[in-house]
């Protein structure tokens, strides 16, 4: 009866408003049944003495703000979900500019990072990078990026065929071995929890089981490369969106840690992509997100570890106490920090790789979402034409268009 209820309901209201306004019953339903569903976050009670839904459209007609404040019957607990979704339909950002800018963000930041890698922040504080500049200490000409973008490529390639765990297992193979994805022929850095895997992935070993699963082995060798999954998983259910990421960061990363900061970074990612201002993408990772790793049984103790990402604000943390180094937290960490204390994809990519150590890396992660919060317009074109293979990478954005993925829908 509730199905035909909201079907009418849904008919009558294009009868009177336009799409935008439909598509936010559509939104305030889903929430809803989500919340009726997993009852999860802030552990609600079943029943809410009121729930109140304040929608408003901008002056210009472009976006929505949208925000549900649900009530506990006991009256002594909130939950409020925060959705301040400026997703405008007039906008029309393209699949294909979601695609670039996924794989040029990735890679220009990871390039600007390359020169700058274990550098001290003190050393960069006099000396900062500005622009594409090489040879630090890996010789490498202005324009390469490491592997933090070939595996993301890889995870690409393997894409533009559908979704097949050993097919991207292979490319990582081949990436080791043959220069497959590499900027310039040869294999220049690879961490050693991700050469370990990709040895056993060689030797035959599962996919799914081929990362170490230790709790030592949480570099950020998944994390850096998990971005295109996004193309994959945007429109599937939370808890496939987890299982799927975990299979993937297993490559080389099985550690429920490495898994989780994955998934943190997608959900985000996620929401960025659909047109959410950052703060709005954020508060949204902090409530919904944060219910989804307790439903799905992520152990206590390690969530704990998210908290200063999912209970407190990142950006108001000061700069020492941000760490770039090559632990999987701290890259999270560093990276969402630098996209929102600063309003521009070259202020949050140069912010990020000035952090030092692991600046590539740092600088990818942080590109990436940059890229996505700004499209791929915003990032410099001075840049982008000293990338090295930057044609491979605008062909491979377009097969990976043509392979069909859903577009990314609110």
């Amino acid at each position: 009866m509730m199905i035909f209820f909201i079907r009418w309901f849904l008919s009558e209201c294009r009868a009177i408003f336009d799409n935008r306004v439909v598509s936010f019953v559509l939104f305030t339903l889903k929430t809803i049944a989500l919340a009726e569903l997993f009852g999860l976050t802030g552990r609600m009670d079943n029943m809410y003495q009121s729930t109140f839904v304040e929608v408003s459209v901008d002056n210009g007609g472009t976006g929505y703000k949208k925000s549900i404040h649900f009530r506990s019957a006991s009256g002594i607990r909130y939950f409020y979900i925060f959705i301040l979704v400026n997703k405008a339909v007039s906008v029309g950002r393209s699949h294909q500019d979601i695609i670039k800018s996924i794989l040029f963000g990735v890679a220009v930041g990871d390039a600007l990072g390359v020169s700058a890698e274990f550098r001290s922040r003190e050393e960069l504080r006099a000396h900062p990078v500005t622009g594409m500049e090489g040879y630090g200490k890996h010789g490498q000409p202005p324009g390469t990026w490491s592997d933090d973008s070939s595996l993301s490529f890889c995870l690409a390639e393997a894409l533009t065929e559908g979704f097949d765990l050993k097919a991207i297992a292979q490319n990582f193979v081949r990436w080791r071995q043959e220069g497959f994805w590499t900027a310039r022929g040869s294999v220049f850095d690879i961490g050693g929890t991700t050469s370990r895997a990709i040895t056993r992935l060689a030797a035959g070993v599962k996919p799914e089981t081929a990362g170490d699963d230790d709790e030592n082995s949480n570099g950020n060798g998944s994390l850096m490369r998990i971005l295109p999954l996004l193309l994959y998983i945007a429109e599937k259910p939370a808890g496939e969106r987890f299982r799927i990421t975990q299979q993937v960061s297993s490559l080389t990363h099985r550690h429920m840690r490495s898994v989780t900061a994955c998934f943190i970074y997608l959900e985000l990612a996620r929401y960025l992509s659909i047109g959410m201002k950052k703060s709005d993408a954020y508060k949204s990772v902090r409530v919904v997100t944060a219910g989804h790793l307790s439903a799905l049984n992520v152990p206590k103790e390690e969530r704990r570890l998210f908290d200063r990402l999912l209970k407190g604000n990142i950006q108001d943390m000061p700069e020492e106490r941000i760490k770039s180094t090559g632990y999987v937290l701290d890259t999270l960490e560093a990276s969402i920090w630098c996209l929102m204390t600063t309003e521009s994809y070259r202020e949050a990519v140069l912010k990020a790789v000035n952090l030092g150590e692991d600046s590539d890396t740092t600088g990818a992660v942080t590109g990436g979402l940059a890229g996505l919060l700004y499209g791929f317009k915003s990032i410099p074109e001075e840049w982008i034409n000293m990338l090295a293979r930057k044609d491979d990478i605008d062909d491979l954005a377009a097969r990976v268009k043509r392979a069909g993925y859903k577009e990314i829908k609110n």
